[in-house]
């Protein structure tokens, strides 16, 4: 029986993340569920171009985004500088992505849970 290998920290936090890119009819929409960290934000940055080459509003849904760090605010800022107000960040009205949202200026349309 082989014994588990340990994962490294970048393996980890992937397995901590998911990505859903959804087309709607009038906008595109990113979901994130998990953690964005420095280590997921090359796939992070990578989804968001995606939608962002469609040329429709993009929603950036972090409701299900548990933590953020300064990695994955500076693809949000330049996300926000390329799109203006074509991006709309969508967060959970408490907890710590909305509170690092707003201390970075980028005021999320809240949902309740």
């Amino acid at each position: 029986m082989e014994e588990p290998r340990i994962l490294t920290a970048r393996e980890e936090a992937e397995r901590n993340v998911a990505f859903v890119h959804e087309r709607l009819a009038d906008a595109d929409v990113v979901h994130v569920f998990g953690e964005l960290s420095f280590a997921t934000v090359p796939e992070f940055e990578s989804t968001l171009v995606r939608s962002v080459r469609i040329g429709k509003t993009t929603v950036l849904d972090l409701t299900e985004c548990s933590y953020i760090d300064a990695a994955a605010i500076s693809v949000i800022v330049r996300g926000t500088r390329a799109l203006g107000d074509r991006l709309r960040i969508v967060a959970a009205e408490t907890g710590i992505v909305a509170r690092v949202l707003t201390i970075t200026g980028h005021h999320p349309s809240h949902v309740t849970l």
